[in-house]
């Protein structure tokens, strides 16, 4: 299952109730960069928790997982504390000494080896990816700020921002998505779940289905890119745009307002659903198999 706990503060005093081992992140004189590397071997779970922080994921050249934070501020109890219970490994945000004092600049290199599980909840900033990540779950949440990965998979992949858009490159797996005020893009995915936002647009390439596709704004358009010889049951509803639905032969081709129910190809097994308040709902189907599946 996907992770999905919020790490907050009675959270962190249970834990150091618990009496893990702890280990704070030092000053080292390093002006604008304070650094802390740690062992991954062993680790089944990897937890991330700051408030307020611009974050990049970045890949470790070896098995340690390497913490780096740019700050003109000096106090290190801002810097952070690392938990390590069992299996568990937790970066928490340590103690503010400032109300004024801006977001940070965190990087966090992760080892390619280290393929658990990872979560990460910011309150307000960003998180940018610039490493792939195989790992078993996938969860991250934002309160308020953009996300911005590059190639995921994982068997469970679970993404919120509550204002801010969500975008991936390729993610593979089971997906659910939520942007409550912003957009969902994925230029390339494999699997099934779940992609809803209350205002956006989602847009999306599905190159191998594997399970149910639901799709929901509730003010933007939906545009879909799917496989050009699948076969699925189509369940659409727009209550003000068009339902446009195009397949390479043009035997499904449709243009129409209001609701849409019927099935496409042969023996389809799976169901495609996509609904929008205000937009229209564009799905073509344009997207020839991947080598490897031919």
């Amino acid at each position: 299952m996907v992770l999905k706990t919020h790490l907050n503060i009675k959270v962190r005093a249970i834990l150091m109730t618990l009496g893990m081992a702890v280990q704070s992140f030092s000053s080292e004189n390093i002006p604008e960069n304070h650094s802390k590397s740690i062992e991954t071997r062993g680790i089944t779970s990897l937890i991330i928790s700051y408030t307020m922080a611009h974050l990049t994921l970045l890949e470790s050249e070896n098995d340690e997982l390497v913490l780096k934070r740019y700050t003109n501020e000096n106090d290190p109890e801002d810097f952070g504390n690392i938990f390590l219970d069992g299996s568990i490994l937790s970066i928490i945000e340590g103690q503010r000494t400032s109300p004024n004092q801006t977001n940070g600049k965190i990087e966090i290199y992760i080892p390619r080896s280290y393929r658990e599980n990872c979560s990460i909840f910011i309150n307000s900033g960003s998180l940018t990816s610039e490493t792939e990540l195989i790992l078993k779950n996938l969860a991250i949440e934002l309160s308020s700020g953009s996300i911005t990965l590059g190639r995921v998979s994982a068997e469970n992949i679970y993404i919120r921002s509550a204002s801010g858009n969500i975008r991936i490159d390729h993610a593979e797996g089971n997906m659910r998505l939520d942007a409550i005020s912003g957009s969902i893009l994925v230029q390339s995915a494999r699997g099934a779940g779940t992609f809803q936002t209350s205002l956006g647009r989602i847009t999306m390439g599905m190159e191998y289905v594997t399970g149910d596709l639901s799709f929901e704004t509730g003010i933007g358009a939906i545009a879909l890119s799917l496989p050009e010889a699948l076969s699925f049951n189509f369940d659409a509803l727009t209550g003000s745009g068009n339902i446009w639905l195009d397949s390479p032969d043009e035997q499904y081709h449709r243009a129409i307002s209001g609701p849409l129910k019927m099935s496409v190809g042969p023996d389809p097994v799976y169901t495609i659903r996509s609904r929008t308040g205000i937009g229209n709902i564009i799905m073509n189907m344009n997207i020839s198999p991947p080598a490897e599946i031919l």
